[in-house]
Order: C-alpha cells, then structure tokens, then sequence
C-alpha cells in the first residue's frame, strides 16, 4: 500500500490509499527480464537495419577485451557481410543460423534472429570451441579405428590363409598315413 495525506485545511486532510503490489510486481518483471541478455555469459547484440549495434551485453565487451580489440574493432567478432545478413533476416523474417566465426583461438556460431516490425535484428553467439575439439577429435579416433578395422582385417585373411595351409598339410599326413597303412 502506498498513502498519501493532502492537507485541505488546518483540520481537514484528504488520505489517498493506493494499492502497489500489482504494478511493483509489474516492476520487478520488468526488471528480470531486461536483465536477461545482460547475464547471458554469451555475445548477445542487437543490429538496427543498417547494421548499427544497439546493444550489446557485457560478454560482448568482455570478448573484445580478451582479444585486445576495441568497440570499434567489434567487426573482427561478428560474421563477415553482417548487413547483408541483417538485410536477408529482416526480408525474409527467418532466423539466419549457424554461422561460424573464428576469433582468436576459439571458434563462435551465431545466430540472427529478425524482429520485422522492430526493424532490428537479435544476434545470438555461442562459443563452440571445445564441441569443434571433441569434432576433430572423434574423427581423428574414427579413422584411427577405420586404419586399425582394415589392418585387422588383412591379418584375418592371412591368418585364414596360414589355417588353411595347415588343415592342407594335415589332410595330407593323414592321407599319407592311411596309406601306409594299408
């Protein structure tokens, strides 16, 4: 609740009660939600039409520290064409996904995500560095395994080759012996 006394006269006042609790809730959403892409530990940006950043959060800023760049540098973060791509968003109103982006030692994708009747376009990054080492990784121990598979394989047919020649030679002695024996 929230009171307010007006005072008409020396004796007379006229005491307002407002009931809150509805528009401080109300508030206090407001508060979370726009503090969202602010706690984003990822890149989150927002582009006009022509390619103007209106927002950025603080790993943005953070991002651009680590690679000694400055805000005017921030080009050196984002996808090449980045207008082309915010013109593309923005006509067809479908996400523009995936698009990786090396910087430094570590690899983003992003994700332009249109507003039409905004005009302005929400870039959403993430950093896919350690998912593309484990990639690479399991494709270097596939084909390892493949190399091993084929190597296996070739001892297989030699070893069927060696059994072969075995049950041949003891086909023969007991062919052999049979005779003599006779």
């Amino acid at each position: 609740l929230e009171e307010i006394w007006v005072p008409l006269s020396d004796d007379y006042y006229v005491h307002y009660i407002f009931v809150i609790t509805a528009r401080r809730q109300a508030e206090e959403t407001i508060i979370n939600l726009s503090r969202f892409p602010s706690e984003n530990p990822n890149p989150v940006l927002r582009f006009n039409a022509e390619g103007t950043v209106l927002y950025s959060n603080e790993a943005v800023g953070s991002l651009l520290s680590e690679e000694n760049l400055t805000g005017e540098q921030i080009d050196n973060i984002l996808p090449t064409n980045l207008n082309g791509l915010i013109s593309k968003a923005l006509q067809t109103g479908e996400i523009v996904a995936d698009i990786e982006v090396r910087v430094g030692s570590r690899i983003f994708t992003y994700w332009l995500t249109p507003v039409r009747e905004g005009q302005y376009i929400n870039l959403y990054g993430k950093d896919i560095t350690k998912q593309r080492e484990i990639e690479i990784s399991l494709k270097l121990s596939k084909e390892i395994l493949e190399k091993r598979k084929i190597e296996l394989e070739h001892k297989t047919i030699a070893l069927k080759e060696v059994i072969k020649e075995i049950e041949d030679e003891k086909n023969k002695i007991k062919n052999d012996i049979t005779i003599n024996v006779k």
